[in-house]
Order: structure tokens, then C-alpha cells, then sequence
């Protein structure tokens, strides 16, 4: 369906009668570009622009890829990171800190890329955004936070 819309969109220009041809990628010139050309016209090919932009950009992307699934599992890492890192400090477990550790940098990339998805849909979803920047908050500083204290016990020369 997504095809036939694109399609429709690129032929829209001979449909309404117009004599500029929509590539996926149009980028006019002054050479290609004669001076005298009609006020509507310069729109049209503004607005023509604009929807192919659009649609080759969301072409690629699934109808309800809002970015919402990614950003509860970083928000999750972040979570069990938290919890994994309280544990691994009071028992002192050293490997358990270094997962930690890991788990906050995988929580930051995933609600990174959710925050991308998000940010790129045409309609506001505060709830997937808020879930993303929180995300984002507590890998950063669970990752800080951990890497911190595997420093700690590498340098202070814990023992196992």
C-alpha cells in the first residue's frame, strides 16, 4: 500500500499538469532552473519536494515503528542495571558491577535509537518520548555510577 501511495505521489505532477518531472532526490540548480517561473509554480514544487522528502522517509520504516518497544527494554536495562549494581556493590562481586556496566551503555543505545524513532513520527507521543529521555537519565548515570565503581575496586585492588 505504502508503494502505491509513493507511486501516487510521484506521479502527481503530470496528473495536475505539470511540467516538472518528481525524482526521489530533487535538488534544483540555477542552471535547470529557468528565472521566469509563476509564484504558484515555485510552490508546487516546493510542496511536491516536501512530500517526496517525507514519503521516501518513511517509506522504509513500519506503519507503528513509533519507537516505543525499544525504549521500554533501554528503560528496563536501566532498571535491572540499578538493582544488579546495588547487589553487586553490597556483596561485592566485581563481575556483577562490570554487567552493570554493560547493561547502562546497551540502555543507553536502545532508548537512543527509541528517542530517533520517536522524534521522526509526524504525530506527538509524549509517552514514548518521556520514556526515552528517562531512559536516556538513568543508563547515563547508571553507567557513570558503575564504571565508577569498577574503578574503584580494579585500582583499590579488591580481592575475590
Amino acid at each position: 500500500m505504502r508503494y502505491l501511495i509513493f507511486m501516487l505521489w510521484i506521479s502527481l505532477p503530470c496528473i495536475s499538469g505539470a511540467a516538472v518531472s518528481a525524482p526521489v532526490v530533487f535538488r534544483p540548480s540555477l542552471e535547470t532552473r529557468p528565472d521566469k517561473t509563476g509564484f504558484l509554480k515555485k510552490i508546487k514544487e516546493k510542496v511536491l519536494t516536501k512530500r517526496i522528502y517525507k514519503t521516501a522517509k518513511t517509506l522504509g520504516r513500519a506503519k507503528g515503528d513509533d519507537g516505543k518497544g525499544l525504549s521500554i527494554i533501554g528503560l528496563t536495562f536501566g532498571l535491572l542495571g540499578i538493582s544488579l549494581l546495588i547487589f553487586a556493590v553490597k556483596m561485592e562481586i566485581v563481575a556483577l558491577v562490570l554487567v552493570s556496566l554493560l547493561l547502562g551503555l546497551g540502555g543507553l543505545v536502545l532508548c537512543q535509537i527509541g528517542l530517533d524513532r520517536a522524534n521522526a513520527m509526524d504525530h506527538p507521543n509524549l509517552g514514548v518520548k518521556a520514556m526515552a529521555y528517562t531512559g536516556l537519565g538513568l543508563n547515563l548515570l547508571l553507567s557513570l555510577v558503575s564504571g565508577g565503581a569498577l574503578f574503584i575496586f580494579i585500582a583499590f585492588g579488591h580481592q575475590e
